[in-house]
């Protein structure tokens, strides 16, 4: 049976957000009935859009900053990842209930294990810096976790949330070293990178900034950005320049959206056509 019907983007602010332009290509493609919205929402208004959600023609939604963690107590209930996190960025229906879900994990790591393996680095060689400790990093470090990465140093500007996702990273392995700090006065032993930060994003508190500076380092590390607008930004733009290896945020970008996708309507999400449909812009 086909399904028709409406799902969006739920955040602050969202104008940047490629989103649209990759889920509507996709249904286009497939000549699914479904139409997906920008739906800017203030903290304020997040109980209303809330219950928005809840009209009969909305399928689901993502979730983006700030909202992946402070949307949890509005759910209905979490499933997999979602749960172990503590971070949605996918909301499904099920028989009128809402729940979040969370495909920015397994989406953040398989573009990284492609770059890894160029790299000829395996999970358990990786020494990583993880830069934010929000809804985004909580994703990415328990999935770094899940994949057995041995080492995480967590430097979040309050050090507080840094220790807390610290915390609950310890108690999701044992296996795992993890630290925590506000600052570091050295990047050196660290062969991955990672912004999981809205630092350096347009539209953005901090668009013309970088979360760490690049240039003290001696043996090159993969960085990483998971902001996509711009492509390139002042931190991927320091690291070519340094001669880097590095992973910009579209290939997470489009492979979250490919499984958020699939939950929604339970087709295969395809992949070229969701990648061509921002090459115009990014």
């Amino acid at each position: 049976m086909s399904i028709s019907g409406r799902v969006g983007i739920i955040g602050f602010p969202v104008a940047h957000s490629l989103s649209p332009k990759i889920h509507n290509a996709a249904l286009q493609s497939l000549g699914l009935d479904i139409s997906y919205e920008l739906w800017k929402t203030s903290e304020e208004n997040l109980d209303q859009r809330i219950e928005m959600l809840r009209a009969p023609d909305i399928l689901g939604a993502n979730v983006t900053v700030p909202f992946k963690q402070k949307i949890i107590p509005f759910l209905d209930d979490l499933e997999g990842f979602a749960k172990e996190i503590g971070a949605v960025n996918t909301i499904i229906k099920r028989n009128g209930l809402l729940i979040g879900k969370n495909t920015d994990a397994e989406g953040f790591v398989i573009p990284l294990e492609k770059e890894l393996n160029k790299l000829q680095l395996d999970f358990s060689q990786v020494r990583t810096l993880l830069i934010g400790a929000g809804g985004a990093s909580r994703a990415i470090a328990f999935a770094l976790a899940k994949a057995g990465i041995p080492n995480i140093t967590i430097m979040n500007r309050t050090l507080e949330s840094a220790k807390e996702l610290a915390h609950s990273l310890s108690l999701f392995s044992a296996q795992i070293n993890v630290d925590a700090y506000a600052t570091i006065s050295s990047l050196e032993g660290f062969n991955c990178i990672i912004n999981a930060t809205s630092i350096g994003m347009t539209g953005g508190p901090n668009p013309n900034e970088q979360p760490c500076d690049l240039s003290d380092i001696s043996s090159p590390p993969l960085v990483v950005d998971i902001v996509y607008a711009p492509e390139e930004t002042l931190f991927l733009k320091s690291a070519r320049d340094l001669d880097f290896p590095r992973l910009g945020g579209i290939p997470m970008l489009i492979q979250q959206a490919a499984l958020s996708f699939e939950l929604w309507t339970g087709e295969k999400a395809p992949l070229n056509t969701m990648r061509s449909a921002i090459e115009d812009v990014v």
